[in-house]
C-alpha cells in the first residue's frame, strides 16, 4: 500500500450510519432462510459501515462468522474497534490467504471494484471463498 493512500485511509473516515441497500438486506435475508448461521464476509469492509447498519437493524442476529477484509490497517483497526464482534483481516481483496476456500455462506463486496487492479481476480476471488451449493449465489457487488 503506498503512502498516499494511508494518508487517505487516515484522514477519510467512514462515518457510520443505518442506511442498508434494500437489495443487500433482501439478499443476506434469503440467505439466512436458506443457511442456518452463514458466515459473511465483506471485502474492501472500509471502516465497516455496512456491518454497522446491518448489525443495527438486527440482520446479523443469526449469523455464524462475520469477517471484514481492508488493504488499510488503519481502516481495520476502526472496524475492530466499533464492532469487536467482526473478525478484521488486513488483506489485498484479490487474495486474503487469511480465508480458507468455500468458507462463505455471503459475500459483500460494495465500492471496491474500482480500486482493484484486476476485476477478474476479484471476482475470482469471491467464488474461491463462496461455498459450493447447488442453484446458490450469495453475493452483493455495488
Amino acid at each position: 500500500m503506498n503512502s498516499s493512500f494511508r494518508e487517505y485511509s487516515r484522514k477519510h473516515v467512514h462515518f457510520y450510519d443505518e442506511e442498508v441497500s434494500p437489495i443487500l438486506e433482501y439478499g443476506l435475508a434469503l440467505t439466512l432462510k436458506s443457511v442456518e448461521k452463514p458466515n459473511i464476509v465483506d471485502l474492501g469492509c472500509g471502516d465497516g459501515r455496512i456491518i454497522f447498519a446491518l448489525h443495527k437493524k438486527g440482520v446479523l442476529r443469526n449469523v455464524g462468522e462475520i469477517v471484514g477484509v481492508d488493504i488499510s490497517k488503519a481502516r481495520v483497526e476502526r472496524l475492530k474497534s466499533n464492532l469487536p464482534f467482526v473478525r478484521g483481516i488486513v488483506s489485498d481483496a484479490l487474495n486474503v490467504k487469511e480465508l480458507p476456500s468455500h468458507s462463505f455462506d455471503f459475500v459483500i463486496c460494495s465500492q471496491l471494484i474500482e480500486h482493484v487492479k484486476d476485476d477478474d481476480a476479484l471476482v475470482l476471488e469471491i467464488g474461491r471463498l463462496l461455498k459450493k451449493r447447488r442453484n446458490s449465489l450469495s453475493i452483493f457487488c455495488s
